[in-house]
């Protein structure tokens, strides 16, 4: 079975009985959260007060059972029986219900049910129930094999998570800011990740040359360059890849393929960090900034080359002779003159050429074009 459509309309696989939010809280990814509010560290002056505050908390909760996720009653007594051990140094959460503290998060989530208890999710297959959304969709999937389907696009989901944030994707949400230069992300991890473009922190080292990276994914993608190895070949030519996202750009060439469209001019374009720089156009905005100068930038790749006028730095070196580049691709084309690899070939002499710009100017003879002339 297969769920599609907006991620909270979920009339048609659930049966929802007097399912009234919590004032508030929201659905998440996982489950009705209330977000605890957090009280004023103790002091000398209502130390006394929180003290006695804890002393009274005890009280019956009801929460689903571990085993089976069904509604149960269990008493939950002294919930906060620990938080006079804990008042240096520790946050209380308060509900915003009845003033209980609490010292976990979790702790005052599963209090907060306790006010609610008439929300009941049920299973519309066997009519079981659930106290949260996310216990109802993973029963449904390992009990009556749910499959979620966005109704945008071909995707699938096994988990209700995943596709929460695929539809983020469609909607262009991004709720995760980065506070240096505003870019913002579907998820937190990712903008942990972003953040290090700003600090400059690598803590991902090769073990054969100390070459540092902020992802463990380029680390693995590095490490190909020492084994020689490019596992992905394209079924269209002979072309081989160190990393599939190479691969499916690839292809792109051969079947003319341009999926990111831009919203404001429809510009389309074969990779999605391209839309992203051609966005910056409409907005004029230029985040990455130069520390020696004034000088301002689109994207923090153009920085980095920019900070090499400064130093003069060329990192990208030929293991073969003793050229040194201060880009990437300029090594890369290097390396072709010594592979004496010719991919770029003349339709109309079968010349070959290592770079494409080589061949573009070698055109010209055929065409007798001369497109530079002297000014004077």
């Amino acid at each position: 079975m297969e769920v599609g459509g907006p991620p909270l309309n979920l009339s048609t696989t659930v049966k929802v009985e007097a399912a009234k939010l919590p004032p508030q809280g929201e659905v998440d990814n996982t489950t009705f959260t209330v977000e605890g509010e957090l009280v004023q560290e103790p002091t000398q002056n209502n130390h006394a007060a929180i003290k006695a505050d804890a002393a009274g908390t005890d009280q019956h909760m009801k929460r689903e059972s571990k085993d089976s996720g069904k509604l149960q009653n269990r008493e939950d007594s002294k919930e906060n029986q620990s938080f006079n051990g804990r008042l240096a140094g520790e946050s209380v959460y308060q509900c915003k219900q009845c003033d209980l503290t609490f010292t976990r998060a979790s702790q005052l989530r599963s209090h907060e049910r306790t006010h609610f208890e008439e929300q009941v999710y049920e299973c519309d297959q066997c009519n079981e129930s659930f106290t949260r959304i996310a216990l109802l969709m993973s029963h449904r999937r390992e009990n009556h094999n749910q499959t979620f389907h966005c109704s945008e696009c071909d995707a699938r989901f096994s988990q209700y998570r995943q596709y929460r944030l695929h539809l983020r994707k469609h909607k262009g949400d991004k709720p995760h800011k980065c506070s240096d230069c505003n870019m913002g992300f579907l998820q937190l991890s990712h903008l942990n990740t972003h953040r290090r473009t700003h600090t400059g922190e690598k803590p991902f080292i090769c073990q054969v040359c100390q070459q540092g990276f902020k992802q463990v994914s380029h680390l693995t993608t590095h490490m190909r360059t020492h084994t020689k190895d490019r596992p992905y070949v394209c079924n269209m030519c002979p072309a081989t890849f160190s990393q599939t996202s190479s691969l499916k750009r690839h292809k792109r060439s051969h079947t003319g393929e341009k999926p990111f469209k831009c919203d404001i001019c429809q510009a389309v374009f074969v990779e999605s960090r391209n839309l992203t720089r051609h966005r910056l156009t409409h907005t004029g905005e230029k985040p990455y900034k130069c520390s020696s100068c004034q000088a301002s930038f689109t994207q923090m790749i153009d920085l980095k080359r920019h900070k090499m006028s400064h130093t003069g730095a060329k990192p990208f070196k030929c293991d073969i002779c003793e050229a040194a580049f201060s880009r990437k691709n300029n090594l890369r084309w290097h390396k072709l003159t010594h592979e004496g690899d010719t991919p770029f070939q003349c339709d109309q002499c079968n010349a070959g050429f290592s770079l494409l710009r080589d061949l573009k100017s070698h055109k010209r003879s055929h065409a007798g074009a001369r497109p530079f002339s002297c000014p004077t």
